[in-house]
């Protein structure tokens, strides 16, 4: 399990990270690779943007005008903190003079300008921030000049014999059209930290500038769209992390957010436009990723590149360890499965009366002669019974068991059947009520009967966050509060230790650390709870001609691990638990499920078999 040996190297290894601050630095927006929190929106207004920014401790980095009347906004933000923290401003509908008083008064400087037209009149946009301290630079603006003319700003002028020095642009927009075309620009000097190769392009096609970043070996910081197709674009050279890039003509804010977050990147400069009579966007973004974070995305993206994918570590009552896309919606499949368990523990924990594990049954449908998980059960032409859709028609035999057989074979087998036993004894609507009232809920919902894909086009809904609260909510007592249901609930689902890749890493972690001879203990104290779900469904909207099938896969669980811990002067070993969940949706795979496997699902099944 990729999330346990990242678990497991934190157990055994402790690190101090110091840092230093400089005089001066540069402007974090489109440079950092610090993490950090941020967002985006479309169409959006001032009102909108002021809430988030006063809500969230964020301020905006990309700003561009959609609309005049009413007033619409496409902006970015990132959190206001840390490296990223600065005194800042945002203005609009400010003519040049407006604007020129600002900066003096604010003693800011401008870093992304923007022109447009508002009523007949010319008017600007920007953001500033304070030109002071770390922030401090020599900077320029300037509206209204053609190509030549911005190229004729980036010489600066010296004192005669002096050498030559240069500015260089960090923000860049273009009005008008054709002859008329102009640019309004903000410049810093490219000296001292801000020393850099650079170059702009303007009217460029998109196969024009990917040419130019490998040649230059660069990335993009400003992206301006031109005409249909065409765009106005300021590279620099490419230094730090990788996991930067661009994209455009995407048709929806859920496209661009989706391969942003799963790539674990924020977004440094966005627009709408126009295109075919179709708002369309474009973006840059900038690696946002720790060490961590980029390990697990390179084993996601070695296998599930092409589909949406996200994975998640939390310690129980503490931080996020690792993230990525845990707050993007997924269907689940089975790995769902534990919250008509979780509710079927706690009504017997509240309420034993009216249910009870040994003496409370319930009833399922299969195939006739098939009650067990194993039986075969052709009639869905499946191998096992336990995997019909139990909406079958054919599954026409009733059968009963008792709620703690239910819920083992639900866990530990996945048995479609007995799923929808318990869902239906307790009430699809009360257990999605459930979740919603005990904080568990935000984004889940029971839609569809578990085993069925996507019939009648209806899906379950999870993220990884909710997922975690979960789990973390049975091991912390607030969702369940004796601990012998606790037990229950995690003894009746996939229970044990580590495996034989998680006791490699523990191996060598210790024989790092001169403790070769303790690895067998840690092993032997290490406990995981798991719940997978699988579909092999009809090809995603949009997948390519050659795609056979859709893959989604999925897991959610709590890993627990020791820890010595000083405690009245000596050692102890305590145990602490972390949550964690990863998943798969929508891959296109362009070969059926059989040996030997084509290389894309080989691939695919090879980054799920990584991750647990």
């Amino acid at each position: 399990m990729r999330l346990a040996k990242l678990l497991v190297c934190m157990a055994i290894l402790s690190a101090v990270v110091a840092g230093s601050a400089s005089a001066a630095v540069p402007d974090p927006e489109r440079n950092s690779n610090a993490l950090t929190g941020w967002e985006w929106y479309h169409g959006v207004s001032e009102s909108f943007i002021t809430n988030k920014i006063n809500a969230n401790g964020e301020r905006i980095v990309s700003l561009h005008v959609e609309s005049t009347s009413p007033y619409r906004f496409t902006v970015a933000l990132v959190h206001n903190s840390g490296p990223y923290a600065r005194g800042w401003y945002w203005f609009y509908n400010l003519s040049a003079k407006k604007l020129k008083s600002k900066i003096g008064s604010l003693n800011a400087r401008i870093i992304h300008l923007e022109r447009y037209t508002a009523g007949g009149k010319g008017r600007f946009a920007a953001v500033l921030v304070r030109n002071t301290g770390a922030a401090a630079k020599s900077w320029w603006w300037y509206y209204g000049l053609t190509a030549k003319q911005v190229n004729a700003r980036l010489k600066l002028r010296v004192a005669k014999g002096k050498p030559p020095q240069y500015a260089r642009i960090i923000s860049l927009d273009s009005y008008g059209k054709g002859s008329s075309r102009r640019f309004a620009v903000a410049m810093i000097k490219n000296a001292g930290v801000d020393t850099t190769k650079w170059w702009w392009y303007y009217h460029a096609t998109p196969s024009f500038i990917a040419s130019k970043l490998s040649q230059h070996n660069a990335r993009l910081i400003v992206l301006d769209t031109d005409t249909p197709g065409r765009f106005n674009v300021v590279l620099v050279r490419n230094t730090g992390s990788a996991g930067r890039f661009w994209v455009y003509g995407f048709g929806s804010e859920t496209q661009i957010t989706d391969l942003v977050t799963e790539n674990v990147a924020r977004i440094v400069d966005v627009q709408s436009y126009t295109a075919g009579g179709k708002k369309r966007f474009a973006a840059v973004a900038i690696d946002d990723a720790d060490p961590d974070a980029a390990r697990l995305r390179g084993v996601l993206r070695s296998g599930w590149n092409g589909g949406l994918f996200g994975a998640y570590l939390k310690k129980v009552g503490g931080a996020v360890f690792t993230g990525i896309n845990q707050d993007r919606i997924f269907e689940p499949a089975s790995a769902l499965k534990a919250l008509p368990h979780l509710y079927a523990i706690h009504e017997a924990e509240v309420d034993p009366s009216n249910t009870n594990l040994d003496s409370t049954n319930v009833t399922y449908n299969s195939c006739p002669g098939s009650p067990a998980p194993f039986d075969s059960g052709q009639c869905a032409g499946q191998t096992n019974a336990k995997d019909i859709c139990p909406t079958n028609s054919n599954a026409t035999a009733t059968y009963q068991s008792t709620l703690r057989v239910a819920l083992q074979r639900m866990m530990q087998n996945s048995d479609n059947r007995e799923t929808g036993a318990v869902v239906d004894h307790f009430g699809r609507t009360t257990i999605n009520t459930y979740a919603d009232q005990h904080g568990i809920g935000a984004h889940t919902q029971i839609r569809q009967v578990f085993g069925c894909g996507f019939k009648n086009n209806l899906r379950n809904d999870w993220t990884l966050t909710d997922a975690g609260k979960l789990y973390e909510g049975v091991l912390n007592g607030s969702l369940i509060q004796q601990s012998a249901n606790r037990d229950t609930f995690f003894n009746l689902m996939i229970t044990g230790g580590t495996n034989a890749a998680v006791n490699s890493v523990v191996q060598q972690e210790a024989n790092a650390q001169s403790k070769g001879g303790d690895a067998s203990d840690f092993e032997s104290r290490v406990v995981i709870s798991v719940k997978g779900g699988s579909y092999d469904v009809a090809c995603p909207a949009g997948a390519p001609a050659s795609c056979v099938f859709g893959y989604y896969r999925s897991a959610a669980g709590r890993i627990t691990l020791p820890y010595k811990q000083k405690m009245f002067g000596r050692t102890a070993i305590v145990l602490r638990s972390f949550v964690f969940g990863y998943f798969v949706n929508a891959l296109p795979i362009p070969c059926s499920d059989t040996k030997p496997q084509c290389s894309t699902l080989a691939a695919a099944d090879n980054a799920f078999g990584t991750m647990y």
